[in-house]
């Protein structure tokens, strides 16, 4: 009691002295910027050591929509179904003040059916909020959607994340009808492209943070600011669109101090950029980390893209099988590198031009996948398990071999596969236990076995193709 006593009072007086200001000086235009109106705001720091429970108050499992989440949606049905605790959903700042205008006069109807899934009627789900899509009279550049906002109109994206920050915060003040709460706001999808977003404006990207993080802090205290989810990949060094200096850039400008979350996009297609693994994840991960590190910075993580889909058509082609894979692989690196959440890009296929990345099919009556199966197995096996280690090749005795294990409710859990992915060969994985149980990537029984020799290991053969196993104690 006396350690949350202290906890506490620190917190508070924190909460009451700390304060900043926007200094004037030059943008990178060359012009003089005054320290806007409002040019002092009262700082309310997330205590991260101590908000856990605050920040990530559910698993990990999530899911992107776009659009309605209400109850009369389409794909509503399957979202609730799959289980998901979370669901990244959009705000478009050109939807709601598509000319300059008073707060009182924005136009809510589309973002409150976005964020309907936030209602404790609707669902009551957890929502990671993309704040995104620039009207064109505040853009830097008018055929940039999601580019950089001119300096000119700062404060008036300042005003427009603060309204929308209140009226999702839950508290009966100027809220949205049925009071959804959203604690998680995602500034701008991938501003690391170069061609139309921020990639070369890494320094305006922190400037822009710096202004909306007191807001947003002031309209909600508990809210948790997520950087906007970086590609990280296919740059323009590799003949991609992505600029790789863009968060260095950032940090550089000081941005670090005005996000909560850090936040990154993971598709196993770019795995070979990141390590021998099968996704990639952890040497994406330990890159972003180790920059945060060099300026002082250990933030919690997540992913607001993951995914893969089974087009067979598409470059790479994929399958059903694929797909599966692919999922348990996400969702159990996902675990191992400590992402807090991971949204799989998406619920139901895209359309389009895109691969078939949906869990279940585009259209009016949706049919659901294989890998819409397995995300609900994830769900049920995963849900309240702890993530313990990955076997290091002396266990596996292979280095081709991933397995991970997990603590649950009733015993153990691991899930094993080899690399790389297609491979026709086997491997032996031997388990200490007098007996286990199989499943595939669908949660489906495979098998069981016992320690027949007595030696106090159960032996399992695993393929290219993760499996679970189930160790109960």
């Amino acid at each position: 009691m006396k350690k949350l006593f202290v906890i506490f009072y620190i917190s508070f007086c924190l909460l009451a002295l700390i304060q900043f200001g926007k200094q004037s000086g030059e943008n990178r235009y060359g012009e003089r910027v005054a320290a806007a109106p409002h040019d002092t705001h009262t700082l309310f720091l997330p205590i991260l050591n101590y908000n856990y429970n605050l920040q990530f108050p559910a698993p990990l499992f999530g899911m992107q929509v776009y659009g309605s989440t209400e109850q009369n949606s389409t794909y509503y049905p399957y979202l609730i179904n799959s289980q998901t605790s979370w669901v990244r959903s959009n705000v478009f700042w050109l939807h709601v003040e598509p000319e300059n205008r008073d707060p009182a006069n924005f136009s809510w109807a589309g973002t409150d059916n976005a964020i309907a899934a936030a209602r404790a009627d609707n669902g009551g789900l957890h929502l990671i909020v993309t704040i995104g899509v620039i009207p064109e009279w505040a853009r830097l550049n008018p055929e940039w959607v999601d580019g950089p906002i001119h300096p000119d109109a700062l404060g008036e994206f300042a005003e427009f994340v603060q309204a929308v920050v209140e009226r999702y915060d839950g508290d009966g003040y100027l809220d949205a009808p049925g009071s959804p709460i959203v604690r998680h706001w995602e500034l701008i999808n991938e501003p690391d492209a170069g061609q139309n977003r921020w990639g070369y404006y890494g320094a305006e990207y922190a400037e822009m943070l710096r202004t909306v993080y007191p807001v947003i802090k002031q309209a909600d205290p508990a809210a948790q600011v997520v950087f906007g989810g970086i590609a990280y990949d296919y740059f323009e060094s590799q003949g991609g669109t992505f600029v790789e200096s863009f968060f260095d850039d950032v940090l550089a400008a000081g941005g670090g101090a005005y996000f909560d979350i850090m936040n990154f996009h993971m598709y196993p297609l770019f795995a070979p950029n990141w390590g021998h693994d099968s996704t990639g994840m952890k040497g994406k991960a330990d890159i972003l980390r180790a920059k945060l590190a060099a300026y002082g910075y250990h933030k919690p993580f997540v992913i607001t893209e993951a995914g893969w889909h089974n087009s067979t058509d598409a470059v790479p082609p994929s399958n059903n099988n694929e797909q599966v894979d692919r999922l348990v692989q996400l969702v159990a690196h996902s675990f191992a590198t400590d992402i807090k959440v991971m949204i799989w890009w998406m619920l139901y296929d895209p359309g389009d031009f895109l691969p078939n990345y949906g869990l279940v099919t585009r259209g009016s009556t949706p049919t659901p996948k294989d890998a819409y199966t397995a995300y609900r197995a994830a769900v049920a096996l995963l849900n309240n398990a702890q993530f313990v280690r990955t076997l290091p090749p002396t266990e596996t005795g292979t280095t081709l071999m991933e397995a991970h294990q997990f603590r649950t409710d009733t015993g153990s859990l691991y899930i094993a596969w080899l690399n790389p992915y297609g491979t026709t060969e086997t491997r032996p994985l031997s388990i200490p236990t007098a007996a286990l149980t199989i499943l595939d990537g669908m949660g489906n029984l495979i098998g069981t076995a016992v320690d027949s020799d007595n030696d106090g290991y159960v032996t399992v053969t695993i393929t290219t193709r993760p499996v679970y196993i189930q160790v109960n104690h």
